[in-house]
């Protein structure tokens, strides 16, 4: 039969339905459309129904997995999975959908697709081995929006990430999840250039403003000495503010400049 993906997203163990299998389309045999079964028969597009009451519909492999075009529904019910709040929580959000809508290669999200998870969030964009792979965008929940490359699952390479909450940008390098070097673009027209950690700069930068200034500093870490669990602060320190070769515009119209050491 075919495998549940993704694992991530859970399997309900103790469900006792029943796994079918049904054919949307003839088969090469006379085999007529709408066959069922409690395991693949064969391959061609079918609509299969997993205990849980997950749902697939789309193209299967000869080995049963999903293959081509095709479209998984993760079931809300209570305890069809793991993260489906039960009745005394509220019970699911009415409306939420969480399914996956794309390509599949051997069983595995792969090319193109759109995935709504069950925290909101949602992402179209390519895939590979399972995973998002190559450019892509995510919405989150809170209204953000990260939309460039990705790798194994992970931000990296080229890509701009916007805070819904104050308008401004991380354009840049980004690398295990986090912007690396870059830009920092503000919604009155400000640019922060220079490097970052866990998407906050740190270390030597360069402010551009609109009036045409610009100041060099650095940003530190300042964490409470009272308690070293405490989330550290940027601190930016700046020097004095003088006339810029490049406005703030300029900036941020122009290729990434090298980042500042």
């Amino acid at each position: 039969g075919l495998e549940r993906l993704p694992a991530a997203m859970g399997d309900d163990e103790e469900a006792t339905r029943e796994f079918v299998w049904e054919a949307l389309e003839a088969g090469p045999a006379g085999e007529p459309a709408g066959e069922t079964g409690k395991f693949v028969k064969r391959a061609g597009r079918a609509r299969v129904t997993y205990p849980n009451g997950d749902t697939y519909e789309g193209g299967l492999d000869e080995e049963g997995r999903k293959d081509g075009s095709g479209v998984y529904t993760w079931s809300t019910a209570e305890g069809a999975n793991p993260w489906v709040p039960g009745e005394d929580e509220g019970g699911w959000p009415e409306g939420r959908p969480v399914r996956y809508e794309g390509g599949w290669s051997a069983g595995q999200k792969s090319g193109e697709g759109q995935i709504w998870y069950p925290s909101g969030d949602r992402y179209h964009g390519q895939w590979a081995d399972d995973k998002k792979n190559g450019d892509g965008t995510y919405f989150y929940a809170n209204g953000d929006i990260y939309s460039g490359q990705w790798a194994n699952d992970v931000k990296s390479g080229k890509g701009a990430y916007v805070f819904k909450s104050d308008g401004s940008q991380l354009v840049g390098e980004f690398k295990d999840g986090s912007i690396a070097t870059g830009k920092w673009v503000f919604r009155d027209g400000s640019v922060f250039v220079g490097r970052f950690r866990n998407n906050k700069p740190l270390g030597k930068g360069v402010f551009y403003f609109p009036s045409g200034n610009q100041q060099e500093g650095e940003w530190f870490e300042v964490g409470d000495e009272e308690d070293e669990e405490a989330p550290k602060t940027s601190v930016w320190k700046g020097g004095a503010v003088t006339v810029s070769a490049a406005s703030a515009s300029d900036v941020t119209r122009a290729p990434l400049p090298p980042a500042v050491s």
